[in-house]
């Protein structure tokens, strides 16, 4: 079986090609992926300005909640 048609018949069944060409390249695509998680998962840091807790505020911020994910009856 020569290399083309491996490539459609694994590309057609979904099926990960294990020709040494293929390999390094999904391994580069996954080491990319893993340096772009990395770059996410940095510690941010914390806003300075907190809004203090009320009664008042809680209630707003459950009303725009329950509106927003479509629980107001």
């Amino acid at each position: 079986m020569n290399q083309g048609k491996y490539q459609k018949w694994a590309q057609e069944n979904n099926f990960e090609s294990k020709l040494p060409g293929n390999v390094k390249k999904h391994k580069a695509d996954a080491e990319h992926a893993v340096q772009t998680w990395d770059q996410d998962l940095r510690e941010k840091k914390l806003n300075k300005c907190v809004i203090k807790y009320t009664d008042k505020v809680f209630r707003k911020a459950a009303i725009e909640w329950l509106v927003a994910t479509d629980q107001v009856q």
